[in-house]
Parts: C-alpha cells; sequence; structure tokens
C-alpha cells in the first residue's frame, strides 16, 4: 500500500469509473432491501412461510445495510425459516428417491 499512497482517494473521486460502479452496486442493494421489505409488509402472516426463499433473497443482498436491530432479528429468522424449508424440501425428495 506504501506504492500507491493516494489510492484509496482516487478511487473514491466521481470521475473514477470504479466510483460508478461501486454508486451503482449500492443503489441496487437499496432497491433490493425496499423490494424485500415490501414483500415482506405485503405478504399476510401465512404467505411469508410461503415466500420465504424470495423475501429472504432480496433482503439478503443488503443486509449490511440494515440498522434497525428488530430488522436484523427479522430477517434471521425469515433466513431460519427459508433454511427449515430447504431442509425440509431435501428430506423429502430423498426419501421419495
Amino acid at each position: 500500500m506504501a506504492a500507491f499512497p493516494f489510492l484509496g482517494r482516487r478511487l473514491m473521486t466521481p470521475g473514477n469509473p470504479f466510483f460508478a460502479i461501486q454508486f451503482l452496486l449500492s443503489l441496487h442493494e437499496e432497491r433490493l432491501i425496499q423490494l424485500g421489505r415490501l414483500l415482506l409488509s405485503r405478504s399476510p402472516e401465512q404467505g411469508i412461510a410461503e415466500r420465504a426463499f424470495d423475501v429472504a433473497n432480496q433482503l439478503n443482498h443488503g443486509a449490511h445495510l440494515l440498522t434497525d436491530p428488530r430488522e436484523k432479528e427479522a430477517l434471521c429468522r425469515l433466513n431460519l425459516l427459508a433454511g427449515t424449508k430447504a431442509k425440509a424440501s431435501v428430506a423429502r425428495g430423498r426419501s421419495s428417491a
């Protein structure tokens, strides 16, 4: 890093194409979180169990952007539900084969 002492500053300038890519990725992650929140809020209690994979997938893409502890806990519970469903699905598939 000593050979490039100002590399970090140059990477964060708006004229750098890497800055544009990083900015677009952060916007994309925020949109995925918004979509996950929308799916979660519009799904009835029973519907969340059916759509656990979809909702968890959307929220997991931007999980590092979540700041509310209740929202993080809800995502953990959703991931547990999705994992449990996946495990049950694999077990059913093996028993029928």
